[in-house]
């Protein structure tokens, strides 16, 4: 039968909160008819299955999001393999880049249980520091918990994702604004500050992952690969630039 009705149908809402058992007791008293549901009004373009106040979603929307006040982030380093690169000391981080480049791939897998993944495989980690030198040895792994490491910078080597476009401001002296993208209650909070490379599950140990963000962007140097080791003597550092919108730092400004 072809639809000939062109307009939009009633949606009912109700939320229901509470423990299995008195869901489960409520839905045995009520039926549909008894229920006092809501009727929701069908806004564009989400038309969303919940109530809103629109009220206060139009003054949210006035303001702006995070990733347009900075004009470059990313997501949080993602090693696809904590026990080959995150370490309590600096003698263990030592040792595994050790055993990764002295030890046949067989070797390494029985000695450390090492299985090839997608984006991570013990081919990769030996090729990664035989050829690249380690930049960086230390990354904020959670809140104030600064662990040891092996970052060159490469992507699927040693780390499977190590961000070296943002993490390479990381380098020298600055911090960065760390945001969750999403938060369902399982973080340890919605935004951190870090002044080194970190995890991209600093806030979480679930799938909340975080966002980063430079305070400053650092011109590209001549370099032995990926970027240079940090060196924050003050002839060393180079002309860095705000990691900001301009035009909405303006807006900020004239409203303080």
């Amino acid at each position: 039968m072809a639809k000939q009705n062109k307009k939009l149908a009633q949606v009912f809402h109700y939320e229901l909160y509470g423990k299995r058992q008195a869901k489960y007791d409520f839905l045995n008293d009520n039926s549909l008819n008894s229920i006092g549901w809501g009727e929701l009004e069908n806004r564009e373009p989400k038309y969303l299955f919940v109530k809103k106040d629109w009220n206060i979603v139009e003054k949210y929307n006035q303001g702006f999001v995070i990733n347009e006040l900075f004009t470059k982030g990313a997501t949080g380093i993602k090693t696809q393999r904590d026990d080959a690169n995150i370490f309590f000391s600096d003698i263990d981080r030592y040792n595994m880049y050790n055993d990764i480049i002295e030890h046949s791939e067989d070797d390494l897998k029985i000695k450390y249980s090492f299985k090839d993944v997608r984006d991570w495989k013990v081919s990769y980690a030996k090729d990664d520091l035989q050829k690249n030198k380690v930049l960086i040895k230390s990354l904020l792994y959670r809140p104030f918990d600064i662990r040891h490491t092996n970052y060159t910078g490469k992507t699927k080597g040693v780390m499977g994702y190590p961000r070296k476009d943002i993490m390479k401001h990381l380098v020298n002296d600055n911090f960065s604004f760390v945001t969750t993208r999403l938060n369902r209650g399982l973080s340890a909070g919605y935004c951190f500050i870090s002044n080194t490379v970190l995890d991209l599950h600093l806030l979480d140990s679930a799938a909340d992952s975080l966002q980063v963000f430079p305070l400053y962007l650092y011109p590209d140097q001549k370099t032995d690969g990926i970027f240079t080791e940090k060196d924050t003597s003050a002839s060393s550092v180079p002309n860095r630039k705000p990691n900001l919108n301009l035009e909405i730092v303006e807006q900020i400004a004239k409203k303080i």
